[in-house]
């Protein structure tokens, strides 16, 4: 009988001095609830850019990993992440995961249709689509550019997006909101005092470069209309690739 093995690598970025030292660790650990033979289990590998949005209905803990059961639309099933807290009836999400099926459990005593094996799990209210506050405080003293010659307001954008529809352009606005390092990128959202029909317009921006809250930043990007990450989340109107100009 063979047990399940997992790779876990932590990853610390730190900075010191600009300069990121980066920390790995890697470790082996066996999952002792699972095991089979290999003509009763399947293996597959899953990786979607859309995120799954799951409900913890049950929550159990081992040594070093929290498997949850999960319900996702109609379907119920189990899936095994790293040992963290996990709150029962609350949604999360997650993107990359393993498929084992026909596993029998020796904690649950009984086999296992299907686990997923989710290297990282968060909160749904974590999803750059939703509206919490951002990750980071505002910084004490935030960059301020001036505005690119080239930027055009948000509100010349937001009156007319089919016109810069899958076009480069340059915007420049305080960021207002910023999550870092959410399905492989970073998401900040802008704000130049523009308004349409007495609101405020808000442009979500996704990029590899880092800025913090409070920056007021020029951003050139592609400008993509009616794009779904799937779980709900649906931009009618997002700048993707941006770079900070």
């Amino acid at each position: 009988m063979k047990f399940l093995h997992l790779t876990i690598i932590l990853v610390f970025i730190a900075s010191c001095k600009d300069k990121p030292v980066v920390l790995q660790v890697e470790s082996k650990p066996e999952i002792p609830i699972l095991s089979s033979t290999p003509s009763e289990a399947e293996t597959n590998t899953k990786s979607d850019i859309n995120a799954h949005q799951i409900i913890a209905k049950e929550v159990r803990h081992s040594d070093r990993y929290t498997y949850i059961l999960a319900v996702e639309g109609k379907e119920e099933f189990w899936i095994a992440v790293p040992k963290q807290e996990i709150e029962v009836n609350r949604n999360y999400l997650y993107r990359d995961a393993l498929l084992k099926t026909n596993f029998y459990s020796k904690e649950f005593d009984k086999t296992l249709d299907k686990i997923y094996l989710v290297g990282s799990i968060i909160s749904a209210d974590k999803h750059p689509g939703s509206e919490q506050s951002s990750e980071k405080e505002i910084e004490s003293n935030p960059k301020i550019s001036k505005a690119n010659p080239s930027a055009i307001s948000l509100k010349v954008l937001f009156e007319s997006p089919g016109n810069y529809s899958g076009k480069t352009v340059v915007v420049n606005g305080k960021c207002v909101k910023a999550n870092y390092g959410i399905m492989g990128r970073n998401w900040y959202h802008i704000q130049d005092n523009s308004k349409l029909a007495g609101k405020i317009l808000d442009l979500t921006i996704t990029s590899n470069d880092q800025i913090q809250l409070g920056d007021i930043i020029n951003f050139e990007g592609i400008i993509t209309l009616n794009k779904d990450f799937g779980s709900g989340y649906k931009y009618d109107l997002l700048m993707e690739q941006a770079v900070v100009k």
